[in-house]
């Protein structure tokens, strides 16, 4: 297959996704994940989000004390009534005024927790938090978990350093990890997981494998950060298409899945690669699908070990930490949509300003007409593949011109992030109760001739060129269409 054919099916395949039908997703490269506003685009201010059927569990805390949480939690640790505690710090954009304030005190506590099951247990889970850590942060020994039991309990079961049998355990912590002092604390966001085809550690026991992306997502101090997290259990005992993935303030940051590049597998775990490597053998999460997801653990564990491994001598005898508006659903879910800009912004847009992201919109609505081309575009008027797109304030549509053939591929929505250099041009289409398909992109509008670069991999394009993995769009606005509606 010429190179002009491999971009011409890679391009087809892209007109169906964006535009409103669905593609089929071989088993190593599933559907592209959603990104920005999700489950929470209907709920402005998460006000009246608890209430939807996709929603397991939510907690902003506004309600009851810290006594009353047993009501809500199956098992609260609070050490001599010293580590919980309500605080008038909260993220920007939601609609209550407070948030749950951890504090372990080294030599009396160990920090504290808030743990429960889930109403039902669940093959697909996404939990959306924020958390804030202080400006004196310290390193974290273990942090928030959710994962599965069976049979399920009201409480957190035990098992460190022993490898789940496949049938009764699967644990998935999201934790700051300071990398042996290379991270400053309180560290980058590491999945750490335990399930049963997990490898041994060096010591010959089997610690909770690292799983980081392709670069560090280091953790900011005093500022509050939206984390989300999907856990994906394996279809069938035998099939290894369970899924993890990581979310930070609406962005995806990693995702894990059976051909994702991988580099070599250590004591600790391993990180995924932009190129190279090797194709990550999938998670067979289980053996037996009775085990479900049934848990959420919001866990603040510090130790002075923690300290130790990061190469601090004398760690602080304080640490604290935030946490506010928990949402655990069966449906991407996505940072906060503040209220005051509901009725400006589109789902999934993610957070940006709304009076530029209108702006931006009113320009890039209209009849455009091009072509995906070659190399960084030096011929563009001509390319595989002959299109015209129609976008409006809220949609993009699109017809293929196969010589004097017109293939209308319908409609979709597209998102954009105006805060990035170039700023970013995303599609997506929801395909399925749970599924969404999208393509990520970079865009520049120069004059009347609209450039997009779009991939439909996990890495965003950082150049306007068509090259592996990602392809360049040129186009001219057609003048004589008239303003396209809104």
């Amino acid at each position: 297959m010429s190179r002009a054919q491999i971009i011409r099916l890679a391009i087809a395949c892209f007109v169906l996704l964006v535009l409103g039908l669905p593609i089929p997703s071989s088993a190593a490269e599933p559907a592209a994940l959603p990104g920005g506003f999700g489950l929470s685009a209907e709920y402005p201010g998460d006000a009246g989000i608890a209430r939807d059927p996709a929603v397991l569990l939510a907690e902003d805390f506004e309600d009851g004390t810290i006594a009353e949480l047993k009501k809500r939690w199956s098992d609260v640790s609070n050490k001599d009534g010293k580590v919980l505690a309500l605080s008038e710090d909260v993220p920007a954009g939601g609609h209550g005024k407070r948030s749950i304030q951890m504090t372990s005190t080294l030599g009396q506590d160990t920090g504290g927790h808030l743990y429960t099951r889930l109403p039902r247990g669940v093959d697909k889970v996404f939990a959306r938090f924020y958390v804030k850590f202080p400006e004196d942060a310290a390193y974290v020994h273990h942090f928030v978990h959710l994962g599965g039991y069976n049979p399920s309990t009201p409480w957190a079961q035990g098992g460190a350093g022993e490898r789940p049998r496949g049938d009764e355990r699967i644990t998935v912590g999201i934790e700051p990890h300071g990398g042996n002092g290379r991270y400053a604390a309180p560290g980058a966001w590491t999945f750490y997981t335990y399930w049963q085809d997990m490898k041994i550690s060096a010591d010959g026991r089997y610690w909770g494998n690292a799983l980081q992306g392709t670069r560090p997502a280091i953790i900011p101090r005093n500022r509050w950060q939206c984390v989300e997290v999907m856990l994906q259990l394996n279809s069938t005992p035998d099939a290894s298409d369970g899924q993890l993935a990581l979310w930070i303030d609406g962005k995806l940051q990693s995702h894990f899945f059976k051909g994702a590049k991988r580099g070599p597998w250590t004591g600790l775990g391993f990180r995924l690669l932009d190129e190279g490597g090797e194709p990550f053998e999938g998670f067979r999460f289980r053996k037996s699908n009775d085990l479900k997801i049934n848990f959420f653990w919001l866990l603040f564990y510090v130790t002075e070990n923690a300290g130790r491994q990061n190469r601090v001598a004398n760690p602080p005898v304080n640490n604290r930490v935030w946490f506010d508006d928990i949402v655990v659903a069966t449906e991407y879910v996505g940072p906060l949509r503040p209220a005051q800009a509901a009725a400006a912004v589109s789902p999934a847009t993610g957070p940006s300003s709304v009076p530029r992201d209108a702006a931006e919109r009113k320009k890039l609505a209209g009849l455009w007409k091009g072509f995906t081309v070659e190399g960084k575009g030096e011929n563009p008027d001509r390319g595989p593949v002959k299109l015209e797109l129609t976008i409006t304030e809220q949609t993009m549509g699109g017809i293929e011109i196969k010589g004097t053939q017109r293939v209308d591929h319908g409609q979709g929505e597209y998102t954009l992030d105006l805060t990035t250099d170039p700023p970013q041009l995303d599609a997506s289409k929801q395909v399925g109760p749970n599924r969404r398909q999208a393509y990520i992109g970079i865009y520049r509008i120069e004059g009347d001739t609209l450039k997009w670069c779009v991939s439909p991999q996990k890495v965003r394009p950082t150049t306007f060129e068509t090259k592996k993995g990602q392809y360049l769009i040129i186009l001219k606005r057609d003048k004589s269409a008239g303003a396209a509606p809104r």
